[in-house]
């Protein structure tokens, strides 16, 4: 779905909101649009909302999405905030977590490779393997929380609702904490040969031509 056509469908949002059979397709619209952050869940009148799973905020409709969007305390938490002009630099995958208010669950399944000058991950779980914002947006979002919540606890293999998700994410996290710490690193030659090549290259090829460097913007 490219991203005219997720306009358009969400455009049309208020007369498919009953419409169960095109919840996958908002959903998809809704992460084109607004970032991998955002769900589609049903609630009690099997009525179609957005969800912010970084906020833990429900919205009903498209505008009150786009308006969540830009919010401060949205733009905050998905650590894109920057007082004074100053966007906040991350070390690693631990140092979004530790600094937001995510539960995110199974992190002992993610691995992050290192080499100087690039971090990537990968999560086992899912066999999804990306940057670092890209990971943090998959470790808080539906899909890793209802795969690990499904081979934490026997909850069948429905659809859960947002409810029933939150409810079981907050039990793991009272029953096993949040396992930032139990991210595997993983360097040097070992590290190498898990990031893709594409990465390794374009780091090199700024390098090699005198781009930033030791003193330029991190890759």
């Amino acid at each position: 779905m490219n991203k005219s056509q997720a306009i358009e469908l969400l455009g049309s949002f208020q007369h498919f909101c009953y419409r169960k059979n095109k919840i996958d397709d908002f959903r998809r619209a809704a992460k084109t649009i607004y970032g991998q952050e955002w769900d589609v869940e049903l609630d009690s009148g099997q009525r179609m909302q957005f969800f912010c799973t970084i906020c833990n905020k429900i919205m009903n409709h498209v505008k009150s999405m786009c308006d969540h969007n830009r919010s401060g305390s949205h733009l905050k938490n998905i650590c894109t905030y920057k007082p004074r002009g100053v966007a906040r630099k991350y070390l690693n995958l631990r140092d979004m977590l530790e600094s937001t208010n995510a539960k995110a669950i199974g992190l002992q399944m993610v691995e992050e490779f290192y080499v100087p000058g690039k971090l990537y991950y990968k999560c086992i779980l899912c066999g999804y393997h990306e940057k670092m914002e890209a990971m943090y947006n998959h470790v808080v979002g539906t899909e890793h929380t209802d795969k690990y919540i499904k081979m934490r606890v026997d909850c069948g293999t429905h659809i859960m609702s947002l409810k029933q998700r939150e409810d079981l994410r907050t039990f793991i996290v009272n029953e096993e904490g949040i396992r930032i710490t139990d991210i595997r690193q993983i360097l040097g030659k070992s590290a190498r040969r898990s990031i893709p090549a594409n990465e390794l290259l374009l780091k090199d090829m700024i390098k090699t031509n005198g781009g930033p460097g030791p003193h330029g913007p991190a890759l």
